[in-house]
């Protein structure tokens, strides 16, 4: 099954976004969340540089697609 990991991220000047970051397969949502987990900083340094102290809050997730 194939994941794309997304991020939400808000900000204290304007809405909120939402940005597809990672199309990686696993075999279930678990596998999913540990890569997050274990990778977070990584995922999350591109928004610290882009939005500095402009980035109020995130969150990721794991949105599946089947193999077809």
């Amino acid at each position: 099954m194939y994941f794309i990991i997304t991020a939400w991220l808000t900000l204290y000047s304007g809405p909120a976004i939402h940005h597809e970051l990672n199309t990686i397969q696993f075999e279930g949502t678990w596998q999913c969340h540990e890569y997050i987990s274990e990778n977070k900083m990584a995922l999350l340094l591109p928004h610290i540089e882009t939005y500095g102290d402009d980035l109020k809050g995130f969150e990721f997730y794991c949105e599946n697609r089947w193999n077809d």
